[in-house]
C-alpha cells in the first residue's frame, strides 16, 4: 500500500536493511540468506531508476529506508512430503519504506512466494520477492 506517493515519485538514496526472521521464524543460516536474497532482489531491480541502492558504508546518505522481516519460511510436514509428495517451499515478508529525515511512512507491503522445492530454494523466493517488491516500488513512480 502506498502511503506517500508524491514522495516515492521523488525517488533518491536508498538503504534497504536485511529483513531479520519476525515471531515464530528460527533465526538461522536459512533465514539469513533469505534475508540477503530479498535485499539482492530489490537492488537488482531498483538499479537503472531514480533510486540509488546504498551499502553499509554511505548508509548515513540514506533518504528512504526499506525494513522489514521475515514473518514465514516453510515446508509441508514430512508425512505429506512423503505420503502426498507435496513438496513446496514458503517464504512470507512484511516490511515498509520510511523517509528519513521525517520518519513517516512511505510505503507498506507484504508478500509471500510460494514454489515447488524442486524448483526453487527458499533463498531464491527470498530473490523473487525483493523483485516483486522492486518492481512493485518503480511501478508506484510512474
Amino acid at each position: 500500500k502506498i502511503v506517500d506517493a508524491q514522495r516515492l515519485k521523488k525517488g533518491g538514496k536508498v538503504l534497504v536493511v536485511p529483513f531479520p526472521a519476525g515471531a515464530n521464524v528460527a533465526a538461522d543460516e536459512r533465514s539469513d540468506k533469505i534475508a540477503l536474497m530479498i535485499v539482492s532482489g530489490i537492488a537488482d531491480e531498483l538499479k537503472e531508476s531514480h533510486f540509488q541502492i546504498l551499502d553499509e558504508t554511505d548508509a548515513h546518505e540514506a533518504e528512504l529506508i526499506i525494513t522489514g522481516h521475515l514473518t514465514g519460511t516453510g515446508k509441508p510436514a514430512k508425512w505429506k512430503r512423503w505420503l502426498l509428495q507435496v513438496t513446496q517451499n514458503t517464504v512470507s515478508i512484511e516490511g515498509r519504506m520510511v523517509d528519513a529525515a521525517s520518519q513517516s511512512t512511505v510505503l507498506v507491503f507484504t508478500h509471500s512466494a510460494r514454489s515447488s522445492a524442486r524448483k526453487k530454494d527458499h533463498a531464491r523466493l527470498g530473490y523473487d520477492i525483493g523483485k516483486d517488491i522492486g518492481r512493485y516500488i518503480r511501478s508506484a513512480t510512474n
